[in-house]
């Protein structure tokens, strides 16, 4: 985040493509870390108070590298992300201070549950002259593997545990999701 303003609200991300985290990461300068990198599809849910940034603008800007931006490219092609005109705070509004929130984290489970572990890699391959992502699962035919628009044949059974080992084969950075 820059603000035109003498100081740059501290983001709090709660949440990633998995749910919320175990613990609030505070994301700015000065804080746990002073960025927060995501890459193509990747989404991350943050908490930001604006209360004391009352008559500015902060701009969500992107100055990441391939291969979270463009080949060569140090976030210019994409160089400002969202913008926020900040309004007068009310001053009756409830504040909640982000790190004091309690968050609902994932629901454990004994590993020693799981009535199957998949193991499954991210490739890349020709498809009709076209280089494309598929998933192959190990054990499954001898095609390459799946497409994305490939009928479903990875089928767990409803109320059992499966733990899935992928690898990403590609040369891409590539969150699962």
């Amino acid at each position: 985040l820059e603000s035109d303003g003498e100081t740059t609200p501290t983001m709090y991300q709660i949440g990633t493509d998995l749910g919320f985290l175990q613990e609030v990461v505070p994301i700015g300068p000065g804080q746990d870390t002073d960025s927060l990198l995501l890459g193509p599809a990747e989404r991350a849910d943050v908490l930001v108070d604006f209360s004391n940034h009352a008559g500015e603008t902060i701009t969500v800007t992107n100055d990441a590298a391939f291969p979270f931006g463009s080949p060569g490219d140090t976030g210019t092609n994409l160089p400002e992300l969202a913008q926020f005109q900040v309004r007068d705070a009310d001053p009756e509004a409830p504040v909640v201070d982000p790190t004091a929130l309690r968050l609902p984290g994932p629901e454990p489970f004994p590993e020693e549950s799981a009535v199957r572990t998949r193991q499954m890699g991210l490739d890349t391959g020709p498809l009709n002259g076209l280089d494309s992502h598929f998933l192959d699962e190990e054990g499954g035919r001898d095609a390459p593997g799946e497409h994305w628009g490939d009928p479903i044949l990875t089928r767990p059974q409803v109320g059992t545990t499966e733990i899935w080992e992928l690898e990403n084969r590609t040369g891409d950075a590539h969150p699962i999701h």
